[in-house]
């Protein structure tokens, strides 16, 4: 098993288990989402038994010791862990609760209270002048309330000090942290609910405790309902396709909307949902994949992500190109409000020189400046303008890109910039008729071999380009579209060879496929799909649970399998 596997449980309300794998790992932390925060609290519930196995059932985790199993669920709706023990024995409580962007080490305080069955830990993170408060300087409570039947607590309450693996890995500071060691419960089973008041934590805990076998049952009914088989060449990549859907079910918070990715992408993204939102629907989440076209149609103005300025440069191809593909569940009235936001997005875009031009840092490749005119950027807009049945634009653009892009052996990834970069697959996903079938061939023809990588993945550059990077370099951008493989854009261009000759790429496209089905069965979070891969070997990097990498799958399985 990958060194830094895990598992991950979702509530489907915002909030998510990310637990270790290997026996000599501590958990990554039970989150919860209280309003529009993100809350860690759990940092680690310990058995001292060796670990025997573990099996990730979509709906639960099982995990195997030996002389007992732990069993964790997330019921769907709750801010609650429901624990439950094969036998009762120990159960150390460690806790690390914080704002999860607040890595204040001081002026953290905990008290833990009794009442009957239930116990009640309370955390205040207080202003204290040791600490950088210019980042943030907001105080705050959070209760949590552990109830269980028959339930001893033997309490120890101390500060212990607390490695978080994944983070180090990453170098992403602080991956050292003083965390509460509160003591060791014995019960049978057991849940922790949290809240901003102590009453509502008392009470999610102890309703969820009396329906614990209800909810449960009905978490497993929405799985078996989520997880379909389509036709595929066998049961190994049937098994990452069930999982994948249910992976990108996961990321559905109070089917309202999606998030990005967990543990760190936990609010909704605008080009990750539009990228995702065909896959939604696949998964029998229709309404949801329309509400969203429908939403970022309506904004004024389309930034990446909640709280930024940064404009997404593609979003609007983006809508048009999943109304397109969602048409049949739009009445003509919903279509007509739709193209009215669309026509309005069309009016914000910049022409320089007959192209598309935007800013730095707009394109999906956002750590990256890549201002000016890029390849998939026109592609999606084209794409747009037919959509509004803007027929001289479309013409124009078309034109206009062929004469500028295309060199006649393949596209260049900007205006006068002929780095090879594998954005041209997203300009023949979004735009097919940019090139004819024989010119994609010799464009890929001349790209594959530059952008390859041995294990079935795709580098974000040029292999020979001075500042490829062929190991991924964690929370430092270096690597991200300077070698990093995005398991999305592989599965992206799985899909468009398939389209464009599917004899001729086989070979290619069965890669992609085995290396992300690898990766989602067997790498990182076992059962997701990760946002990304080092070029040089396939790994499992970036966060675990990655909305548009599980989307991209399923579409392309679906594609394999009709």
């Amino acid at each position: 098993m990958d060194e830094h596997a895990s598992t991950l449980l979702t509530n489907r309300h915002g909030g998510y288990a990310w637990l270790a794998a290997q026996p000599e790992s501590r958990y990554q932390g039970v989150f919860f989402r209280l309003g529009d925060t993100l809350f860690r609290t759990v940092a680690h519930l310990g058995i001292n038994q060796p670990l025997r196995g573990i099996t990730n059932m979509l709906w639960g985790v099982q995990r195997e010791y030996e002389t007992m199993r732990q069993r964790l669920t997330m019921p769907a709706g709750t801010n609650a862990l429901l624990v439950e023990l094969s036998t009762p024995v120990p159960v150390e409580l460690v806790f690390d609760c914080k704002n999860i962007n607040d890595n204040r080490e001081w002026g953290r305080e905990y008290a833990i209270a009794r009442a009957g069955n239930t116990l009640v830990i309370t955390f205040r993170k207080r202003n204290d002048a040791r600490d950088d408060n210019r980042v943030h300087d907001k105080e705050y409570d959070l209760h949590l309330a552990l109830a269980g039947e028959h339930i001893e607590f033997f309490p120890v309450q101390q500060w212990i000090e607390h490695r978080y693996a994944y983070d180090e890995s990453r170098k992403s500071q602080p991956w050292s942290r003083w965390v509460f060691n509160a003591g060791t419960v014995h019960a049978q089973s057991f849940v922790i609910a949290a809240a901003h008041s102590k009453a509502q934590a008392v009470r999610e805990a102890q309703q969820v405790l009396r329906a614990r076998m209800r909810l449960v049952h009905h978490d497993v009914q929405h799985v078996e309902k989520t997880i379909r088989h389509v036709p595929l060449q066998n049961k190994k990549l049937d098994l990452a396709y069930q999982c994948a859907r249910h992976a990108l079910d996961a990321l559905v918070v109070d089917n309202k909307e999606l998030v990005a990715g967990y543990p760190w992408f936990y609010q909704q993204w605008t080009r990750d949902a539009l990228v995702s939102s065909k896959a939604l629907a696949l998964i029998g989440h229709h309404a949801l994949a329309k509400k969203l076209v429908q939403h970022f149609a309506a904004q004024k103005e389309l930034f990446t992500r909640p709280g930024s300025q940064l404009h997404a440069a593609d979003a609007a191809g983006w809508i048009a190109m999943r109304m397109h593909d969602l048409a049949s569940l739009f009445t003509a009235k919903e279509k007509e409000k739709v193209l009215a936001g669309l026509q309005k997005h069309y009016q914000q875009l910049h022409f320089d020189q007959g192209l598309v031009v935007h800013g730095a840092h707009e394109t999906w490749m956002d750590s990256e400046p890549r201002e000016g005119a890029r390849i998939e950027v026109q592609a999606l807009a084209t794409t747009l303008a037919q959509t509004l049945g803007k027929h001289d634009t479309v013409h124009a653009l078309r034109h206009r890109v062929r004469e500028t892009f295309w060199n006649g052996t393949f596209l260049h990834d900007g205006l006068n910039d002929a780095t090879i970069r594998p954005n041209v697959f997203i300009a023949a996903y979004a735009y097919p008729d940019l090139l004819s079938r024989e010119e994609w061939e010799k464009c890929f023809n001349t790209i594959l071999p530059k952008l390859w990588l041995s294990w079935g993945g795709l580098a974000t550059i040029d292999k020979n380009d001075p500042s490829f990077h062929d190991a991924h370099t964690g929370e430092d951008p270096a690597s991200y579209h300077h070698g990093d493989s995005w398991f999305w854009l592989n599965n992206l261009a799985a899909l468009v060879l398939h389209r464009t000759n599917q004899a001729k790429y086989k070979s290619y496209i069965n890669q992609i496929l085995e290396a992300s089905s690898h990766e989602i069965l067997e790498l990182g979070a076992i059962g997701h799909h990760a946002e990304l891969s080092s070029a040089r070997a396939l790994s499992s990097h970036g966060c675990v649970s990655q909305a548009w990498s599980a989307a991209m799958f399923i579409e392309l399985c679906h594609e394999l399998g009709s």
